[in-house]
């Protein structure tokens, strides 16, 4: 019995540390009509208010959201969760998974219907040991092989990936396929690791898939301050049947 109490007084004194650790870096009206967005981020007949929370410093894997006790995580893309809220929503509760709620957050503007929001928050780094240490940002992209630019190098990293790709079969003659999405880490040393599934419609895609990120070339690795860094990466690979 002492040894449960010593334990939830613990897990409670940890909840009450991290809170003190995470802070809103600004809360603001966006546009008025959530329709002029990607209806991937937002269904055009929703009618409530959707909300855009960048995390800084975390993995938003970590954390939920939820209004009146209803959990309402939508999307997540990088580092930012998209979420859709009732009108006239007055808090937000924010929570870790290993520390539980860290957070009541009172909007300071009236939430309307179909208005976009941005909810900027700012964590506490999420390991302590520096080496395991990743980022969602830095000043200078990973660059897959030869490519200069960001952007281009991921390009032809996704088509890399692809090319290498192959439906498994789960049966004599019957194949498999769809969208296999995966969070991994281009370490300082250039090499992928630590593969995280977000979404599969099958467990054999997602270990094809991984098997094929373990398997690229060096990259140069991400730079802050001009210094090598552990970068998180995601990759979404449509497999064909």
């Amino acid at each position: 019995m002492k040894k449960s109490g010593l334990v939830l007084l613990f897990i409670l004194l940890c909840s009450v540390m991290y809170a003190q650790q995470i802070r809103v870096l600004s809360f603001k009206t966006l546009i008025s009509d959530h329709a002029q967005l990607d209806p991937y981020l937002c269904p055009k007949d929703c009618n409530g208010a959707l909300i855009i929370i960048p995390i800084k410093g975390g993995d938003p894997n970590n954390y939920t959201f939820e209004v009146s006790t209803k959990i309402i995580q939508l999307r997540i893309v990088e580092s930012t969760v998209f979420l859709v809220i009732p009108n006239k929503t007055k808090t937000i509760t924010i929570k870790h998974r290993n520390y539980g709620v860290i957070k009541k957050y009172k909007f300071t503007e009236k939430i309307k219907e179909r208005h976009v929001y941005q909810l900027e928050l700012e964590t506490a780094k999420e390991f302590t040991d520096e080496k395991d240490v990743a980022v969602f940002r830095c000043d200078v992209e990973p660059k897959f092989e030869n490519y200069d630019n960001g952007r281009i190098s991921y390009i032809a990293f996704h088509h890399w990936v692809r090319k290498r790709t192959i439906s498994p079969m789960i049966t004599a003659g019957t194949s498999i396929g769809g969208d296999v999405h995966i969070q991994f880490i281009i370490g300082k040393d250039g090499y992928i690791r630590d593969c995280k599934v977000l979404s599969s419609p099958h467990w054999q895609l997602s270990n094809e898939v991984e098997r094929v990120l373990l398997s690229s070339p060096r990259w140069r690795p991400g730079l802050i301050d001009g210094k090598p860094i552990n970068m998180y990466s995601r990759i979404k690979v449509n497999i064909f049947h």
